[in-house]
């Protein structure tokens, strides 16, 4: 005899809790749009991508389902998750994070949904989650009427969601704080070497946000600096290269390290200075 386990239909799916948000806090009425990567439906093949298209296509990337926009500034981002796994959830918050404008983000999961502030940092690991603050969880579809009036679409066009709730600092968004952390870089490299042209410092600052975006892409991947650590034609080729290339160093901890190099790359200024030139040619 084969036992089959029965889902428990007690626990809300995560397609059910956000099409109750959709429709029941009015967002379905509003600049309500499908993250895609090519113009879906009417109205988004119109202006509506025309002048949104490019947060859609960001949206998507990063595994978001809709947007909420007003004055086509996206505001709220929904996602989906297929389990409560905690890394699951992380990522899903880190990727929406790295969007920069985003306000507000709702995670779906099974028997779950909560809503985050995203001007706050995401945890660097797991056992870090515990830290991001939520902002307001439901468990049911019925509760979503009663438990998250604040989330209205009235309310959140008329900006006053952003101020009945706690949504932090907006130092801690993505954005600012890529330029905080230029800042310290900055600093950083100006003490190693207090004689230096800030020119030069602002030159591989640029270069390295430059190259980081080409990997984030796609654009640039591990066998584009293989292919250059390998070139021995190159006047100051180095056996080095190759290892430089291929061993971590525990220096890039966003997700996926594995498959970028820049950061190991810098270790070695030959190195370094041979991916530049490749990239000008």
């Amino acid at each position: 005899m084969i036992n089959v386990t029965k889902p428990d239909l007690s626990i809300e799916s995560p397609r059910d809790l956000l099409d109750a948000v959709y429709e029941e806090l009015g967002y379905a009425d509003g600049e309500l749009l499908d993250a895609s990567h090519l113009p879906r439906g009417e109205a988004q093949v119109t202006n509506a991508w025309v002048e949104k298209g490019d947060w859609l296509t960001i949206a998507a990337s990063v595994g978001a389902e809709k947007i909420f926009f007003v004055n086509n500034d996206p505001v709220i981002v929904f996602c989906e998750a297929l389990d409560n796994d905690e890394q699951t959830l992380l990522n899903i918050f880190r990727q929406v994070w790295c969007m920069g404008r985003p306000q507000c983000l709702f995670i779906a999961s099974p028997g779950a949904l909560t809503s985050f502030s995203l001007n706050q940092p995401p945890a660097q690991n797991v056992d870090d989650w515990h830290k991001v603050k939520t902002l307001d969880v439901i468990h049911k579809t019925a509760e979503v009427s009663e438990k998250l009036q604040a989330y209205r679409r009235e309310q959140v066009e008329a900006g006053r969601l952003f101020i009945e709730k706690d949504f932090g600092e907006l130092e801690q968004r993505a954005d600012k704080q890529l330029i905080l952390d230029l800042k310290v870089v900055r600093q950083s490299l100006l003490n190693l070497k207090p004689k230096a042209s800030q020119k030069y410092i602002h030159a591989l600052l640029g270069r390295s946000i430059f190259v980081r975006y080409l990997e984030d892409r796609g654009i640039l991947t591990p066998e584009y600096f293989q292919q250059i650590a390998e070139d021995t034609s190159h006047p100051k080729w180095a056996p080095e290269w190759l290892t430089v290339v291929n061993e971590l160093d525990g220096l890039d901890i966003a997700s996926q390290s594995e498959y970028r190099r820049y950061s190991r790359v810098l270790r070695n200024k030959d190195l370094t200075y041979a991916l530049f030139n490749q990239l000008a040619e």
